[in-house]
């Protein structure tokens, strides 16, 4: 199906393990789940960023990845 052909594009995962909104825990699963099967990933963990401050703090890392 379409939707399945739109899932398999790659993906880019930015997240932090002091995340208190989206524990990271959360992430990592659904990271493990696209890579069992084969989607291209890009994944970045912080252990230094809350939720949605990466860019901010890590602002020439964040922006090299994108």
């Amino acid at each position: 199906s379409s939707l399945t052909y739109l899932c398999t594009w790659p993906q880019m995962y930015f997240y932090s393990t002091v995340d208190h909104i989206v524990p990271y825990e959360g992430v990592e699963k659904v990271i493990r789940m696209r890579s069992s099967i084969g989607i291209p990933l890009e994944i970045k963990c912080w252990n230094d960023t809350e939720h949605a401050r990466h860019l901010f703090v890590h602002e020439e890392e964040y922006t090299e990845m994108c």
